[in-house]
């Protein structure tokens, strides 16, 4: 088999094993595929601006679709298990029929991994969380 010598360009984080075993025994596969996107977008946890849509638009292949409200939940997972720091940035709010409910909708967030390369010595910041019961990523 000839061997391919074209140098691949862009960052790069080095997946570590225990990272990798982690999310195989924690993360259904759905996760498992938003995480590692996250990851080859913004590999060293700098912070990257996704929405959930779009998210959903690039895992979904002709074969398989991938629905916003799985990404959602994903990233809230991801969040909740400290893959991710999910930071919500703009929100669209929706007041529904007779104005007894309205409901939160997060259009735009950070996602910003916590496990790091040992070259990236940035401390994470923290930020407040809101209301989990108000929010729901699409």
């Amino acid at each position: 088999m000839p061997q391919n010598n074209t140098k691949i360009q862009g960052k790069f984080y080095p997946l570590q094993h225990e990272e990798w075993l982690r999310a195989c025994w924690e993360l259904t596969p759905a996760q498992k595929d938003v995480l590692y996107y996250i990851r080859t977008l913004d590999p060293y946890g700098d912070g990257v601006e996704l929405s959930v849509s779009a998210i959903a638009k690039k895992l979904s292949t002709e074969n398989k679709e991938v629905h916003r409200s799985t990404v959602s939940r994903a990233l809230k997972t991801l969040d909740e298990k400290g893959f991710i720091d999910l930071e919500l940035l703009k929100v669209k709010i929706k007041i529904l029929a007779g104005g007894l409910h309205c409901c939160l909708i997060a259009t735009s967030a950070i996602a910003t991994q916590q496990a790091r390369s040992p070259r990236n010595n940035q401390v994470p910041k923290t930020t407040p969380r809101a209301n989990p019961q108000l929010l729901r990523l699409i």
